[in-house]
């Protein structure tokens, strides 16, 4: 065999080989290298060396799979901190975003209410063991409402079909009922996150008013777009989630 295609066989190996590593690494998440607990995380001084800590190298980003980005988001270490001391809802999301480039690049990503989806309809909200301390089962009923509030954000929902919106209204509604068993984890907060996604995917969907009886319509947007999310009352709550199911029954 001449030397040049010997050469050229060994290029064509080691571009194959290269590939298929970057390939591997596209599919995982990012590791954060500083979390809490870490002796040098109790070392900054400021909230702006965590915020710069718990980026995300653009390299990285830029690389990294949707299914492996939501991963990321999943284990982002301050979005507890920033979602709560900003009232949570959407408020304390735009919070999140402002802080955290992996969400924002999230956002961006045509395919990010696919992979969310995914990830959704494989949490039991009655999957967590009675017998935890209590910050293990309140854990377990965060990372679910995490999933619920990236689901709701207009830009997610927007680039999701129809179809695939319809399959999500089904699904957060029985992630719902299984909430209503296990009131004493989720409390009227994980209820009401449940019902601002709900009310957002019924919005995307077309359904902007809910009908009364007696009474004057609810708007929809009046209840899921403002930036705390303990804002909706029970009857509101009742209706947005009765809509919901109103939806999934014509639609069979």
């Amino acid at each position: 065999m001449k030397p040049s295609i010997v050469i050229s066989h060994i290029i064509l190996n080691a571009v194959f080989i290269m590939s298929s590593l970057f390939a591997q690494q596209r599919n995982v998440p990012y590791e954060y290298p500083l979390k809490p607990g870490m002796p040098q995380w109790k070392s900054f001084k400021t909230f702006r060396q965590k915020l710069d800590a718990c980026q995300v190298p653009n390299d990285v980003l830029a690389s990294m799979s949707t299914d492996a980005l939501v991963k990321t988001c999943m284990s982002y270490p301050l979005y507890e901190v920033i979602f709560m001391a900003h009232e949570g809802g959407q408020k304390g999301f735009d919070a999140v975003l402002r802080g955290s480039n992996g969400f924002r690049e999230l956002m961006t990503r045509k395919d990010a209410g696919t992979s969310l989806l995914s990830l959704y309809r494989s949490i039991d909200p009655q999957g967590y063991d009675p017998s935890w301390e209590p910050a293990k089962r309140g854990q377990f009923a965060a990372t679910l409402i995490r999933v619920e509030v990236m689901l709701s954000q207009y830009s997610v929902l927007s680039n999701m079909s129809s179809s695939e919106r319809q399959i999500l209204l089904s699904v957060a509604i029985d992630k719902y009922n299984k909430k209503l068993l296990s009131i004493h984890l989720y409390a009227a907060y994980g209820l009401q996150n449940s019902a601002f996604l709900v009310g957002r995917v019924l919005i995307k969907q077309g359904q902007s008013d809910i009908p009364e009886p007696g009474a004057q319509a609810i708007h929809i947007s009046d209840h899921v777009d403002k930036g705390s999310l303990l804002v909706m009352d029970k009857a509101t709550l009742k209706s947005i989630m009765q809509s919901g199911q109103r939806s999934i029954d014509s639609a069979k």
